[in-house]
């Protein structure tokens, strides 16, 4: 534009010192320069204007901007038919100082000469230039480039950077074109990104496009997990590992009902036990309030002097009888708490075992569950998922249940020791009365 503008002034104004020296006064030389090079600038103007102003039409950004410089050339062409002429009327001749060298148009002789030829020989002229633009037309391959950097030297850093960017990266990686949708609503339900995903598959079909990335595709590349199919592979993979914990809490749980199977004879083992030996303690207490009666009486005999002598022999010998019988029924009676005690033991472990089984299985499916769950929110209402966590928690009750039980045997357990600490204490000092008598 500011080309055009400059050279539009300076073939005015040339015009016009040539109108000076022809005409006698100031404004019959404009009249003259405008009714000549005037007409010359208004319709190059015009052609120009024309031109970026078609250009604008085009769907290019960049092109569109052409518009710009249409209007720039129309504003030109006002100021050259408004404030030139103002300043050649005012200024006149003084719009040449300091020169005052009168200029004159002269005819360029080879300029001159084709022209007349081309007037006076048309249909050769035709063929001269046929001969010289059908080869031009004929070879000319019709390629488009839009890379406007190319006319560009690239001594420039701005156009160096560019170039190693374009080397680097694809021309969409570097310029990437951009496509907006836009939607009333917000763009993050599962079937409007399943629309985006349509539109991205589709965008991916049009040819040279190389990558399509979205939403659905940050890398270029379709994420399974948008797909009902790969949910659905994840799901049957959520629910196998679900299915090999409930199978695993089976196991268990048969393994524990073994357990408790082996230790129910134990059990009935020790009730029995038990049992014979609450007889047992009874027989013992009772022999010993014999034995207590027998040595008041061998006390009193012993009082009575020589008198009671005999008695006191005979009382003697059955203290002696019974002390035996007694620390012989007491030695049984610890035996059977010693094997009450070892039996017991081991019911105490193979409930800890079983507990301690049972912990694991339901920290296991429990784990699971709520892996499951958080990945598919839409299990919540299953009804088979609702079974698996209400039979979870069924399992958590009953390990509370055998931990009340364990804590119950360890008591036991305990004061089953404690009895027969007191017991053999007792049969030692049976053993010392046996042998004093």
């Amino acid at each position: 534009m500011f080309g055009i503008g400059t050279d539009y002034c300076i073939l005015l104004l040339s015009r016009f010192k040539e109108e000076l020296i022809h005409n006698e006064s100031v404004s019959a030389a404009i009249i003259n320069t405008y009714k000549t090079a005037g007409r010359t600038v208004l319709f190059s103007g015009f052609a120009v204007f024309i031109g970026f102003s078609v250009i604008g039409l085009s769907t290019f950004k960049i092109f569109q901007s052409a518009v710009g410089v249409a209007i720039g050339v129309l504003v030109l062409l006002i100021a050259l038919g408004t404030l030139v002429p103002f300043f050649m009327a005012v200024l006149g001749p003084r719009l040449f100082w300091p020169s005052k060298k009168p200029t004159e148009h002269r005819q360029n002789w080879l300029w001159g000469k084709m022209g007349r030829f081309a007037l006076t020989r048309t249909f050769i002229t035709f063929l001269i230039i046929a001969c010289i633009l059908v080869p031009i037309l004929l070879f000319y391959k019709g390629s488009l480039s839009f890379n406007t950097l190319s006319e560009i030297s690239d001594k420039y850093p701005s156009v160096k950077g560019f170039n190693l960017i374009s080397q680097a990266f694809d021309p969409g990686e570097a310029m990437p074109t951009k496509i907006v949708l836009k939607n009333d609503e917000r763009l993050n339900t599962p079937s409007l990104l399943q629309t985006i995903e349509g539109v991205t598959r589709e965008v991916g079909k049009v040819y040279h496009a190389k990558t399509v990335r979205s939403v659905t595709r940050p890398t270029g590349k379709p994420l399974k997990n948008f797909f009902v199919a790969n949910q659905a592979e994840s799901l049957k993979s959520g629910l196998n590992k679900a299915n090999r914990a409930v199978a695993k809490i089976s196991d268990g749980l048969g393994s524990a009902h073994r357990k408790l199977n082996q230790s129910a004879p134990k059990l009935a083992q020790a009730t029995d036990g038990m049992n014979n030996l609450i007889k047992g303690t009874n027989q013992l207490q009772n022999g010993a309030s014999k034995l207590s009666k027998s040595l008041s009486k061998l006390e009193k005999g012993a009082k009575g002097g020589t008198a009671g002598i005999g008695k006191l022999q005979s009382g003697a010998k059955q203290i002696q009888q019974g002390a035996k019988t007694l620390s012989t029924q007491s030695q049984k009676l610890q035996a059977g708490y010693q094997q009450i005690q070892s039996n017991l033991n081991t019911v105490v472990k193979q409930y800890q075992s079983a507990e301690k089984n049972l912990s694991t299985v339901q920290s296991g499916l429990g784990t699971n569950l709520n892996t499951l769950g958080r990945d598919h929110p839409e299990l919540k209402s299953d009804p088979n998922y609702l079974a698996a966590v209400k039979y979870a928690a069924g399992l958590s009750q009953i390990g509370t249940a055998l931990s009340q039980l364990n804590s119950g045997l360890a008591k036991l357990n305990t004061s089953m020791g404690e009895a027969n600490s007191g017991l053999a204490k007792a049969v030692n000092g049976q053993k010392q009365l046996s042998k004093f008598s």
